[in-house]
């Protein structure tokens, strides 16, 4: 049952009352399982894409977190599969986490040789303020693939759909121009095959060529000549701001298509 308000100022006290953790009284209760964070969308969104490595940044909590959601899925390769962990110390989060990422980058480019590399901060990296997306740049350039910058902070937001959107809007920067081919993406599924849909099978009555399907199954190739297409269908709203992404950048229209719609 819900406290009105003079009962929670009741339970308040002053600070020169708090002598410890216990003295601070519990005003509300933690819900389990409670939300998933940002870190699983990015981690839903990385596994759609073939070959592309999630490189998760963090203390051991949220890297064996990440670890143990993909270790049993097929589309990350089981233990020794496209999610890597560098894991955190005292260390590392007082004096910051640069170096540690930068020596760990040379080993895993020389072990998976990735196409491409999604390299996701999570909430103590963004509480201590290291540079990711100038470290991401630096290793982008010295390595010669995209590497690209995921900010999943928990605090900012209330679940998961904040990492599948920042992860494939990011794909952005991978997009270089091409002549178009009457193709169309999809954008946004996040679930499913796409060729169960009816969405598909009229597309496909109608013989038009389907090019990229983000984050639902693809590869890094297939991002690149994302620009080929006529135009984008966007089926959920963390496709929107990569949708309008390519319109700025390539002049790409783009539809808004949601589960709503009727075909």
């Amino acid at each position: 049952m819900a406290m009105d308000g003079k009962e929670l100022v009741a339970k308040l006290a002053k600070l020169s009352q708090v002598q410890s953790i216990k003295n601070i009284p519990q005003l509300t209760h933690a819900l389990f399982p409670g939300t998933h964070c940002p870190l699983m969308g990015a981690a839903m969104a990385v596994g759609g894409i073939n070959d592309s490595l999630i490189v998760v940044v963090g203390t051991d909590e949220c890297t064996y977190y990440t670890k143990s959601m993909t270790v049993h899925s097929e589309k990350f390769g089981g233990i020794g599969g496209r999610c890597v962990s560098v894991v955190l110390d005292d260390h590392d989060v007082t004096f910051g986490s640069a170096e540690k990422v930068q020596e760990a980058f040379k080993e895993i480019i020389e072990e998976y040789r990735p196409q491409c590399v999604f390299l996701v901060t999570t909430c103590v990296i963004e509480i201590i303020g290291d540079d990711f997306d100038a470290i991401a740049e630096g290793l982008s350039e010295l390595y010669g693939i995209p590497v690209l910058p995921v900010h999943t902070e928990h605090f900012k937001c209330e679940d998961h759909l904040p990492g599948l959107e920042r992860t494939i809007s990011v794909c952005a920067a991978m997009m270089e121009p091409r002549a178009c081919d009457n193709s169309v993406n999809l954008l946004g599924q996040r679930m499913g095959d796409f060729a169960t849909t009816e969405l598909y099978a009229m597309l496909q009555k109608a013989g038009i060529k389907i090019g990229l399907q983000l984050p639902c199954g693809c590869t890094v190739d297939d991002i690149k000549n994302a620009a080929a297409a006529k135009v984008n269908i966007v089926v959920n709203d963390i496709a929107l701001p990569l949708a309008q992404k390519m319109q700025e950048k390539f002049g790409t229209p783009y539809v808004y298509f949601n589960k709503f719609v009727i075909p």
